[in-house]
């Protein structure tokens, strides 16, 4: 009875450390998913663009990452989609990030992206929910107001208010101008440009010139 009490108070005593070690090597197994994805995750989080080969690798990395670690998940899911995965295939798993990591800004703004083929009115919820948790994320207002000028009809007056707002931030930063010009590239981006600047006709006749400086620019380095 004593051996089997003495088994049993040491084996309540190991748990502590087993559960340290499992916990440990979860992290270590998370750390070398993230550096092998380098530097995927943090391109992605200031939408950066790489190769495709880069997502594709980044994918083979994060696909033995934690999948409680939301942030992780995350960043897998949005590297799917750059490496060529349809974005309806990464909603469960964008879901399922966004679970473990509901304050994710990236996240909801990705998951908005996803759905917007399928479900326009949740798409915009999602966004909504982005532009309130990262209202000043520059590095991602341009596909924020690209989404947003798409699914109009399907957003909140807040929504819109805040989709006019990020317009006029891209503007406002030369180093970002370009956002505007991608934008001016679709008959929705056009119109959430003119709807930006119904009442300044001075900056909408600029950007307009500005539009069409880039796109001779552009016309003159074809070969």
């Amino acid at each position: 009875m004593i051996g089997r009490r003495t088994w049993l108070m040491g084996a309540i005593l190991l748990l502590p450390s087993l559960f340290l070690a499992t916990m440990g090597l979860i992290h270590l197994r998370n750390g070398l998913a993230v550096n092998s994805a380098f530097p995927v995750p943090l391109d992605l989080s200031i939408n950066e663009p790489l190769p495709r080969a880069a997502y594709s690798d980044a994918v083979s990395a994060l696909h033995n990452a934690d999948i409680h670690d939301g942030n992780i998940q995350l960043s897998f899911a949005e590297a799917r989609v750059h490496a060529g995965e349809k974005s309806a295939n990464v909603i469960s798993q964008i879901e399922e990030g966004l679970a473990h990591a509901p304050t994710s800004a990236e996240g909801w703004a990705s998951y908005a992206e996803a759905l917007a083929p399928v479900n326009a009115n949740k798409a915009a919820q999602a966004l909504d929910q982005a532009f309130t948790l990262a209202p000043y994320d520059i590095f991602w207002a341009g596909r924020r107001v690209q989404l947003a000028a798409r699914i109009w009809n399907y957003l909140g007056g807040d929504a819109k208010d805040e989709a006019i707002r990020q317009t006029h931030m891209l503007w406002d930063e030369p180093t970002f101008r370009n956002e505007i010009f991608v934008l001016s590239t679709t008959s929705t981006g056009i119109k959430l440009l003119t709807r930006a600047y119904a009442k300044d006709p001075d900056t909408l006749r600029a950007i307009n010139r500005w539009i069409s400086a880039q796109q001779r620019r552009l016309q003159s380095q074809k070969p």
